[in-house]
């Protein structure tokens, strides 16, 4: 079965206890999120494979990498023991975005979201990291010793690698970027005899 109704009221567990806790806590705001996160990395893996103006099939097997990671970070939260991530995979998730880093050119400004789908795609998956990050360092407000440090790291530097992607995506195919500007608003307003 695809469920327990165990669920119904608003409760669930984690192995930290048997004790059931809100859907609402902290905890499992983070865990969601993380989940979250995954599930947009795998849409990002999948849709690098498809044909775009560029190859990016490469992407793939490094974004399931990451993928394997948060399965750690999931299960560190959840209280599995002896699950936590190390500084090797900190220093593996810099090196890929060094990699990638050594392809761009330099970024001097902010830079509006979207070029290609691919590109943006990338980007919703960057704020989807940031705010598992903010859902992290919330629930460690609470519970400190929640993650490793390496843990926290790792999850500071996860949505660089992808603005790191969504830059190199929109490079790669020839899409010039717009950095923010002073809206032009008058294109919009209707003339004043039509207010």
């Amino acid at each position: 079965m695809l469920y327990t109704r165990k669920g119904d009221q608003g409760t669930t567990t984690t192995l930290r206890s048997r004790d059931r806790i809100s859907k609402s806590t902290q905890l499992i705001e983070v865990l969601g999120t993380v989940d979250e996160l995954n599930s947009f990395i795998g849409l990002c893996a999948a849709m690098s494979q498809r044909n775009h103006n560029g190859n990016f099939s490469d992407l793939a097997e490094p974004l399931q990498e990451v993928q394997h990671m948060l399965f750690v970070v999931q299960a560190e939260l959840a209280g599995a023991p002896h699950k936590t991530l190390s500084q090797q995979h900190v220093d593996a998730l810099e090196n890929i975005v060094a990699n990638i880093e050594k392809e761009l050119r330099p970024i001097t400004s902010f830079i509006l979201t979207g070029g290609s789908e691919l590109s943006a795609l990338f980007d919703v998956t960057r704020t989807v990291a940031r705010r598992a990050e903010r859902a992290l360092v919330c629930a460690l407000i609470h519970e400190p010793s929640l993650v490793s440090q390496f843990t926290q790291a790792f999850m500071n530097r996860i949505s660089s690698l992808f603005y790191a992607y969504a830059r190199y995506i929109n490079q790669a195919e020839h899409i010039a970027e717009q950095a923010p500007r002073q809206p032009i608003l008058t294109r919009f307003l209707l003339p004043e005899n039509e207010q």
